[in-house]
């Protein structure tokens, strides 16, 4: 069993525990994600066929999906959420980087350009076209994917 599937059961078990619940923001996540139909199984599966396409190599295919779980792979800019941890992979290379938190999106004739902030509260950029993008899955968004098609 999941963290999250447990966190689920003992909310419905303990009242002061679905008290502390934001059901308004759960319901607004729901509606917002995209997330419809999706489950984590279905999120981690894309992951791993992102990096089996990208990478060719299984091992790091193996050893990368067990250090992304909680993320899901982004496609689009627009999926991008500021204030999110994320994680990349420059293409062409076989690292994983240990990422940082999203601080600001710019659109500039070269591409677009992600600025972040390390756990240093150092800042970086990096180019969104040339990397393969994982961002942390948040709270409510965990709980959605675990309800899977439920919701």
């Amino acid at each position: 069993m999941t963290s999250i599937q447990a966190l689920i059961e003992n909310a419905l078990k303990d009242p002061t525990l679905a008290a502390s619940i934001d059901i308004d923001k759960l319901l607004e996540t729901s509606q917002d994600s995209g997330f419809v139909g999706r489950s984590l199984e279905t999120v981690t599966k894309e992951i791993v066929a992102v990096l089996e396409e990208e990478l060719k190599d299984d091992s790091k295919v193996v050893e990368f999906s067990g250090k992304l779980l909680g993320y899901q792979y982004i496609d689009r800019v627009c999926d991008i959420r500021l204030g999110r941890f994320i994680r990349w992979i420059k293409r062409g290379t076989l690292v994983l980087h240990r990422g940082g938190i999203l601080s600001s999106i710019d659109v500039k004739d070269s591409g677009i350009v992600l600025l972040c902030r390390n756990v240093k509260n150092g800042f970086f950029r990096l180019k969104y076209e040339d990397c393969i993008l994982f961002q942390q899955l948040s709270l409510e968004e965990k709980m959605i994917l675990s309800l899977g098609s439920s919701i």
